[in-house]
């Protein structure tokens, strides 16, 4: 072989490679913005514009969250429950404190003034509301009490 031969050859191994280099990098260009294409035709196809993008969104949150909303409604509910009775119990109480104040202070005469006996039974109480003694009972300071 010439010389002139193996620098042809070279040159043409040259261009081969170089062309080939080309080649590849702009393939693997192409199949990068073709994958973009596709997952923006594909995000662009789904949602046309951002109100839908939220209220595809919103479905999803609203389906993940309905046990726990459901969960949350019956837990309001007896919460409400419970702050009546609260309510109702305080009353009573606040109720009966004032009278037996006011039967302490005005010589304690008739009956101490006691709770209703439904309010007993829902603080527990209820067994104490048959024969339970509502006369006064002498303190430790006064004169008629009877012990040796």
């Amino acid at each position: 072989m010439s010389e002139s031969g193996v620098i042809v050859a070279l040159i043409g191994l040259a261009s081969a490679v170089l062309v080939a280099l080309i080649a590849v990098w702009r393939f693997w260009r192409k199949d990068r913005a073709d994958a973009d294409a596709v997952e923006e035709g594909t995000i662009s196809g789904r949602f046309k514009d951002a109100d839908t993008l939220m209220q595809y969104i919103d479905q999803r949150v609203d389906e993940r969250t309905r046990k726990l909303a459901e969960d949350q409604a019956a837990t309001a509910g007896d919460l409400e429950k419970v702050k009546r009775q609260y309510a109702e119990l305080a009353e009573a109480v606040r109720t009966v404190i004032s009278l037996q104040w006011v039967w302490d202070q005005r010589g304690r005469h008739g009956d101490l003034p006691m709770l209703p006996d439904p309010i007993l039974y829902q603080l527990g109480l209820g067994h104490l509301t048959e024969g339970w003694a509502t006369e006064p009972t002498p303190g430790p300071d006064d004169p008629s009490r009877k012990d040796t």
